[in-house]
């Protein structure tokens, strides 16, 4: 009897321990189960908001890289706060300087900074606008209280922290750049015949003068007085491809006429200014020099919409005198003429220049610095070429602002470049702006390279372009497509992209398929763009260069009319494959944003290892 009471006082206290406990190891379990949760949730909080800050900072179009630091900081709070941890909403984050940070009960931190991936060690913290931080690294916070936690003795808060990680891609880009000799076809130019009247007196020179007459255009331009004066392809009326001539040196006034009034006996300048050989009065046997200079009184930035006047481009239209930002003042297009000679640099150049009788300079006060004011201010014009550098350049900028991308260049006429220091050659043409005239002139390259990222030599090359020579696409595809298959020149990892601009179609070097289609397998993309000058080039352009044969490219021409051309052959984008796109404009001004367009397109997000 005594040994089963203790048996039954046994059972008794088994069952008041069991319901005293079981309880208890419900609640922990319950409370285990509902952390885990909870730091998943901020695991997911900080990964969002780590994705989102890398996105806004690969798909920025800002070349500040504060600004964009702080755009992605913006994009990473934000997310963080559309989250929420146990159904409470993390809008009330606090910004945290310090992953130390310990937030009160049921409420959230986020700190944010941005890390090195090619520090040593890696991953190393930066400070906002370093150009170097490619790596957008959250911390999360989060005070988690135990709801039965006074049960339990664990009352609480406690801090849980969580990490997420967001790259920028690895990119290793390749720009073809087109400096053929049409590259500057949409710049307003006068071209003119220049003379000394010796006014009969040929034995005496005391009243000398200069004489001038603007050359005729093209018989069948529509131009402002038929004269040669407004945008070169408007009164040259070249073909599709484009002219020979352009606006500064290498010129090629003497190789190229097109129906242009120029004198038969026209000849390079190859003794300098002003020592010049005129005699006569004559305008049927002028014995002249022909001339070109660019018309700087002209904003080509800022035309009226189309259809465009064809006078706004001429050097009548405007108002005289021009005087330029560095305070140079034109009474009219003559006296850029001379300032282009350097005829104005003193009192001895100008005299000797016999410009002291010629009517056209009065007013004129000769001083230094005339010629390269010309130069600088002939530069901002060359037209559509400079729209393309500074389109260019807002590429590499952004691309690296933006994203871990190393660059290279090559620059492409007849043939392609490859270093920064290679030169083309063209043979001593009349021009004016540098006296005499030179005969070699840059064709800028940037290699490829798996150490450097190249920026700065990019950047610095694309202003020296210099339009002159042919068009040959397939040398530049093929030395670009080259340099990525090159393991010794490219990142393991990295998105392989060529992006390539032109305003033409091949002319020398034949089709450039074929090396799109070993672009294909290497996992090589092509973004092309191609500038249509006019509506004739549409056809080759289009061609040589789409992304899907058969489907119609829609466009608004020059003068605000829409258009469509449908490519029955696939273009180089389409055969490279691999994401690659083709982007075709009319206007010089759309440039910046379809560069712009090819920077967003390149972005992929990944994470670090």
């Amino acid at each position: 009897m005594r040994r089963s009471n203790r048996g039954i006082t046994i059972i008794l206290l088994c069952l008041v321990l069991g319901m005293l406990t079981l309880p208890m190891c419900g609640l922990f379990a319950f409370e285990c189960v509902r952390a885990i949760s909870a730091r998943e949730q901020l695991r997911s909080a900080c990964e969002s908001a780590a994705l989102a800050g890398a996105a806004a900072l690969a798909s920025s179009d800002q070349t500040s890289p504060t600004v964009s630091h702080n755009d992605a900081i913006r994009a990473a709070q934000s997310a963080f706060r559309a989250n929420s941890i146990n159904g409470i909403m993390l809008t009330t984050a606090v910004a945290a300087g310090s992953s130390t940070y310990n937030p009160p009960s049921d409420s959230a931190g986020i700190q944010i900074e941005f890390l090195d991936p090619n520090s040593v060690p890696p991953n190393q913290p930066v400070s906002v606008g370093d150009t170097n931080g490619r790596i957008v690294h959250i911390v999360g916070m989060w005070g988690h209280t135990p709801t039965f936690g006074r049960f339990l003795g664990v009352a609480g808060p406690f801090t849980m922290r969580a990490e997420g990680f967001g790259r920028v891609p690895q990119l290793d880009i390749v720009l073809c750049f087109d400096d053929s000799g049409s590259i500057d076809d949409q710049t307003p130019v006068t071209l003119m015949k220049r003379w000394r009247d010796t006014r009969g007196t040929a034995a005496t020179t005391a009243d000398d003068r200069q004489r001038y007459k603007v050359a005729r255009a093209n018989s069948a331009a529509v131009t402002t007085g038929d004269m040669a004066n407004g945008r070169i392809y408007d009164f040259w009326l070249p073909p599709a491809s484009g002219t020979g001539f352009n606006a500064i040196n290498p010129m090629n006034l003497e190789s190229e006429s097109n129906g242009i009034e120029w004198r038969a006996d026209v000849r390079n300048n190859t003794a300098g200014y002003p020592s010049e050989p005129y005699s006569t009065t004559s305008q049927t046997d002028m014995g002249s020099y022909s001339h070109s200079v660019v018309n700087i009184n002209v904003d080509v930035a800022n035309p009226p919409s189309p259809p465009v006047p064809a006078d706004y481009w001429t050097s009548t239209k405007p108002s005289w005198p021009y005087t330029s930002p560095g305070g140079y003042t034109y009474q009219n297009i003559y006296v850029v003429l001379e300032a282009s000679l350097g005829n104005l640099e003193s009192a001895g150049t100008f005299s000797s220049a016999f410009l002291g009788n010629t009517p056209e300079m009065t007013g004129v006060t000769p001083r230094a610095g005339y010629q390269a004011d010309y130069v600088t201010e002939s530069r901002k014009r060359l037209m559509p070429i400079r729209a393309a550098q500074d389109a260019a350049l807002t590429f590499y900028n952004i691309m690296n602002t933006n994203t871990e991308a190393h660059f290279g260049l090559t620059t492409f006429d007849t043939n392609a470049s490859s270093n920064p220091a290679d030169t083309k050659t063209s043979g001593n043409h009349i021009g004016s702006g540098v006296a005499p005239n030179p005969n070699t002139y840059p064709r800028p390259g940037v290699t490829l390279s798996k150490t450097a990222t190249g920026y700065t030599s990019c950047i610095n090359a694309i202003p020296l372009t210099r339009a002159e020579g042919s068009t040959n696409i397939t040398e530049a595809v093929r030395r670009a497509r080259q340099w990525l298959n090159n393991p010794a020149q490219t990142r393991s990892g990295a998105k392989k992209t060529i992006v390539v601009f032109t305003d033409g179609q091949p002319t020398v070097g034949g089709s450039p398929y074929s090396e799109a289609d070993a672009c294909n397998p290497q996992g090589i993309a092509i973004y092309s763009v191609g500038l249509a000058q006019n509506t004739a080039i549409i056809p080759g352009e289009c061609e040589n260069l789409n992304s899907g044969a058969g489907q119609p490219i829609n466009y608004i021409d020059q003068n605000g009319n829409p258009g469509s051309y449908t490519p029955s052959n696939q273009g180089i984008s389409q055969r490279a494959g691999n994401g690659g796109r083709f982007y075709l404009v009319t206007d010089n001004k759309q440039l910046r944003y379809v560069f712009e367009n090819i920077a967003r397109q390149l972005v992929q997000l990944v994470k670090p290892n």
